[in-house]
């Protein structure tokens, strides 16, 4: 499948002008999605999918631009004038302006260049299930992997505008002169800047093992481990450790048992690995279970109390979530040195001919810094009446963190401050 869209804008365009500075969005997308039956118990997806934008339109955007009409008044100076016998040969739109060509003239902002840029989006995932059912009831296996790559530039070209002012007028014939504001300051041609690129890559695997089973119409006994593995690459991190691949491991479970419909129990567990952090704090593991009750579901409740309430459940949750997004700093193991960056550390020399500066720290290493871990708590009513027409969920909840990472210059005064 695909599709082509393109919006167009409602912004003027000069003659004068050889390019388009009005807005003209166009969006391709493909995808592609195929199911495969490899035996009777494994089964293959593939999906293919790409989306590309390709935009030009005004340097200052167009919200930009509406705005800027807003900041200026529409009484001082047209938007730009017709060539009087002096400027009759002019081959440059004469925008209007006044005493130096310092105020803001919206047309000329929306004329002077325009602004373009690309970006595409490229999706690659493979899944494959087995069923072993046929071994073992109940067991499953399932493999995802898939990778993105996503890419984007945009530059601009504009010329510098010409201002104009009128310095005299005769009403009877409508003539008029003008005069050049800025005969140094503007420029015909067009000048080429480049804007932001990014190119970035990603990707991702997931194996899991799930196994689900009712015993004797009452014992519901089900199981899923997940490893997962993720690589992330940006080939313009502007820096050698972000430039580095983005590395995460983690293995998750999940099991949960029920009993006739009325006693549940869960039990999760995370075991990750963060780059962050030095090798002997790196691992954290975070469990956490849950019990529910469904006391609607028991013998003794019939009768009238039945009749209206349909459904009342009671649980509780109590668990530990790790975080490792605790600070800008990428590797908190590692220190930052920078050599011949000043006499912050060292004593610099100067001898003739071979100058030599000091050496600058700005990031110390901390082997001891972990995963930031948030103790979770959570206590719940389901109540529904009336056969369900009536639904009621309360929950009391209430986190603890610890292990907060707090720069050092929020509790320890600075030396700036005594100097």
């Amino acid at each position: 499948a695909g599709s082509v869209s393109r919006d167009n804008g409602i912004m003027k365009q000069s003659n004068l002008n050889e390019f388009n500075n009005n807005i003209d969005l166009r969006k391709y997308t493909v995808r592609s999605n195929i199911d495969m039956n490899l035996t009777e118990s494994t089964k293959a997806v593939v999906r293919v999918s790409g989306a590309f934008d390709d935009y030009t339109g005004p340097i200052p955007g167009g919200s930009e631009l509406y705005y800027n009409t807003l900041r200026v008044s529409p009484v001082n100076f047209p938007a730009y004038y017709l060539p009087d016998k002096t400027y009759a040969n002019s081959q440059h739109i004469l925008f209007g302006n006044m005493d130096q060509g310092q105020y803001l003239n919206p047309y000329a902002e929306m004329v002077r260049g325009y602004r373009a840029s690309n970006s595409s989006t490229m999706m690659a995932q493979i899944e494959l299930e087995q069923d072993f059912s046929q071994w073992v009831d109940g067991l499953k296996a399932r493999f995802l992997a898939n990778t993105i790559r996503y890419s984007n530039f945009n530059l601009s070209r504009s010329f510098a505008p010409f201002y104009y002012t009128m310095t005299g007028y005769n009403r009877k014939t409508g003539e008029y002169r003008l005069m050049e504001l800025n005969p140094e300051g503007g420029r015909e041609y067009l000048s080429y800047n480049e804007g932001g690129k990014t190119v970035n890559t990603s990707i991702y695997s997931e194996s899991s093992l799930m196994y689900n089973k009712i015993f004797d119409d009452k014992h519901d006994v089900s199981g899923m481990l997940v490893f997962m593995t993720r690589n992330a690459l940006n080939g313009n991190a502007g820096s050698l450790s972000a430039s580095l691949p983005q590395r995460n491991l983690g293995l998750a479970g999940r099991f949960t048992y029920g009993f006739d419909s009325r006693y549940f129990s869960e039990f999760n567990f995370g075991y990750n690995g963060s780059e962050k952090f030095d090798a002997n704090h790196r691992w954290g593991f975070f469990p956490s279970f849950g019990l529910g009750w469904i006391l609607s579901n028991e013998q003794f409740w019939e009768g009238p109390i039945a009749n209206l309430v349909s459904l009342l459940k009671v649980r509780g949750t109590y668990g530990l979530v790790g975080n490792d997004q605790i600070g800008a700093e990428r590797f908190f193991y590692l220190s930052r040195v920078q050599i011949n960056a000043g006499n912050s550390f060292g004593t610099g020399y100067d001898v003739p001919g071979r100058r030599r500066s000091g050496t600058s720290i700005s990031h110390y290493s901390n082997p001891l810094i972990t995963w930031e871990v948030s103790y979770k708590q959570n206590l719940g009513i389901e109540l529904g009446l009336f056969d369900g027409k009536v639904n009621i969920i309360t929950d009391i909840y209430k986190e603890h963190r610890e292990n907060i990472l707090q720069y050092r210059s929020q509790h320890i005064p600075r030396i700036e401050q005594f100097v």
